[in-house]
């Protein structure tokens, strides 16, 4: 998994930065099992709003 990589990373210096854009799937709950491990910061909508929501809302 990506998420894992990045917390294997030795620079630790970064936020991941995630959108939820109101999926269907276990996202949410995958990205928050991380956040004890890294500087993530989750934003969800909800609703899905498109593809160029993500740029807008973050």
């Amino acid at each position: 998994m990506t998420l894992d990589g990045l917390v294997a990373q030795t620079f630790t210096a970064f936020q991941v930065v995630l959108l939820d854009d109101a999926s269907s799937d276990d996202s949410v709950a995958i990205a928050r099992s991380y956040q004890d491990r890294l500087n993530l910061r989750l934003i969800q909508t909800e609703r899905n709003l498109g593809s160029r929501t993500p740029v807008t809302v973050s």
